[in-house]
């Protein structure tokens, strides 16, 4: 099951092993006075295996941290997490130390097991998740009744969960709703962001926002296709109950793929963040002319 990260860390390595083993032991008596299936059993263990190896996070920290000057606080934030700093395209895109103290101290720490569904399509989303260790598959359904179709796979340093939090209208599918189903190919370490602040690095940084939108608009634009090939394996005609169902979507996924270029080699801020609503109402329009 998706887990968050407990903010209480071991106080050694010797205490670490002696309390795994005894919450060990408590798991098994658990799981065997409630009868549950063997392959339940081993999926639950090897997951609080990993659980506790990588519970690494002091108690306390954020009380350090408030206490620390911007600067000194800038550094250790850093420091601590320059796995993500090292491996996410958003900070190489803005390296202000306000961006960083934003970002990197909304962000929560949580795990995912093998199979397990981070964000699930067609459900509301109020939070954005950057991969830090293992792989997860993006799928996506439409309308297919068959079941999903594989997008791709996403690696350590990218972000995803993105587009839910930007309160955008994409004809057939409900505000602030997933637009595919992200699941865990191995045990992963991901972090989360919450919608307000997401909001407030977009309002301060446009850099940010800018480079977010870009990704939006490819991440659309692929979405566009899958759908396409899908009408045209099905030869419908008939309303779009998926992302976008049209030939003229397809062209506006064009003109989106232009749109992300252009803002991501720069130009006004509050251009960026209209981007996907033009791209939107070309959509539209195209689609009724036809």
């Amino acid at each position: 099951a998706l887990e968050r990260k407990s903010d209480v860390a071991p106080p050694s390595a010797d205490a670490a092993s002696a309390q795994l083993a005894e919450r060990i032991s408590n798991l098994n008596m658990y799981m065997k006075d409630r009868k549950l299936p063997r392959e339940l059993q081993v999926g639950i263990r090897k997951y609080f295996k990993y659980f506790w190896s990588r519970r690494t996070v002091f108690t306390g920290e954020e009380e350090i941290l408030q206490d620390l000057s911007k600067p000194l606080r800038a550094k250790l934030l850093r420091f601590m997490h320059r796995d993500v700093l090292e491996q996410m395209p958003l900070f190489e895109v803005c390296d202000d130390p306000g961006f960083i103290d934003i970002l990197v101290r909304a962000m929560k720490p949580l795990f995912a097991s093998p199979s397990d569904s981070i964000v699930v399509e067609g459900t509301q989303g109020d939070e954005m998740f950057v991969l830090t260790r293992g792989r997860v598959e993006v799928l996506h359904a439409g309308s297919r009744e068959e079941g999903h179709v594989k997008v791709g796979e996403l690696l350590p340093g990218s972000y995803f969960g993105e587009i839910a939090l930007l309160d955008q209208t994409i004809p057939g599918v409900p505000k602030n709703r997933r637009l595919a189903t992200v699941k865990a190919v191995e045990f992963c370490e991901l972090r989360s962001v919450a919608k307000e602040h997401l909001t407030h690095c977009f309002e301060e940084f446009p850099e940010v926002h800018r480079s977010v939108m870009a990704l939006v608009n490819v991440r659309i634009a692929r979405l566009l296709e899958l759908n396409e090939a899908e009408d045209c394996r099905s030869n419908t005609s008939g309303g779009a109950t998926s992302l976008f169902r049209s030939r003229a979507d397809r062209a506006a996924a064009n003109a989106a793929n232009a749109v992300a270029n252009a803002a991501g080699s720069g130009g006004h801020g509050g251009h960026a963040s209209s981007n996907l609503h033009v791209f939107v109402s070309e959509a539209r329009t195209r689609k009724n002319n036809l």
